[in-house]
């Protein structure tokens, strides 16, 4: 008899373990579902219902020092699986990672309205500074790499790919257009730089925006190593083998200078910010910053350009 009551009590307290372990996963499952972004890369690319899943970081799940945090990748919950879907990248700035580029760009609204694809990647800790030149080809390959899967389980148009950064996300932009231009149709650095001596190859033309502020950390006049803003829009006319004609406006406390007669529909734009800071312009920043909505700004740069004819094949 106490043989009998005791295997009962067994069987009832593994039916009670049982039902707590389901309860517990439908609390997890629901919590995923409303927005919860998990917090280290799965093994294969997984959509959420509210347009966030994470992607494979490079290295594995620890965050030690070489190693990078997993993607983050925003995807509005009314886009449609059912046609392409233009693509950006987002590159942070020195001391930031995905997460907190998510926060302070503004991209997840505007890719809301208008219906694309943003993408968060991570630079290899640690991140003071981020996108180390020394890393430059481990973080290319990572980049190209992430391109190819983002295609596949998000369903990209491969005519729609961009990259924007801030500061040493906006240089890493630039390698970026230089070296990818098999991949990417588009590049829009915020307060990045530019060196004399830094290669540019470019397979196919590809549109440039630039940002940056007159009193930005990077000089806007340039310097011995550095391209100042006016030469680095020259030199991405020249690349896109652009007229010497453009478009004067002024948005605020930001001038303006566009070139749109260029090869195969690709454009490039400069905004210079009267008094603008190192940072990221948008309701977030502070004096004249403030003014000048980036995310808006950049999405309707990339949108005005969907993509030249390209002679070669993303690889």
């Amino acid at each position: 008899m106490k043989k009998r009551t005791a295997g009962a009590l067994r069987v009832a307290l593994v039916a009670l373990v049982a039902i707590a372990l389901g309860v517990l996963g439908v609390i997890v499952v629901g919590a995923l579902g409303q927005g919860t972004r998990p917090t280290t890369g799965s093994p294969k690319p997984a959509a959420a219902a509210t347009g966030a899943s994470a992607t494979t970081a490079d290295t594995g799940r620890a965050l030690g020092p070489g190693s990078r945090p997993a993607p983050v990748v925003y995807r509005p919950a009314n886009l449609s699986r059912a046609k392409p879907a233009p693509l950006v990248l987002a590159l942070h700035g020195s001391g930031g990672n995905p997460t907190t580029f998510e926060a302070a760009t503004g991209l997840d609204a505007v890719a809301n309205r208008h219906g694309f694809v943003v993408a968060y990647l991570g630079s290899p800790e640690p991140t003071s500074p981020a996108w180390r030149g020394a890393d430059l080809a481990r973080n290319l390959a990572y980049i190209s790499s992430e391109i190819r899967s983002l295609t596949i389980s998000e369903n990209i148009d491969r005519r729609r790919v961009y990259v924007t950064g801030f500061s040493a996300g906006a240089t890493m932009a630039f390698f970026v257009g230089c070296q990818l231009s098999s991949q990417v149709d588009g590049i829009a650095p915020v307060s990045g730089a530019m060196r004399f001596t830094d290669p540019c190859h470019i397979s196919h033309p590809v549109s440039a925006l630039e940002i940056i502020g007159t009193s930005d950390v990077i000089p806007l006049n340039g310097s011995a190593r550095l391209l100042s803003a006016a030469q680095v829009a020259a030199r991405w006319r020249t690349l896109d083998g652009c007229s010497s004609q453009s478009r004067r406006t002024v948005m605020g406390p930001a001038h303006v200078n566009t070139w749109n007669r260029c090869n195969g529909g690709s454009g490039v734009e400069s905004y210079v910010i009267q008094g603008g800071t190192h940072q990221w312009p948008g309701p977030r920043a502070g004096g004249p910053d403030s003014q000048v909505p980036a995310a808006k700004a950049v999405w309707a740069f990339f949108a005005a350009h969907p993509g030249a004819r390209r002679r070669h094949r993303s690889r």
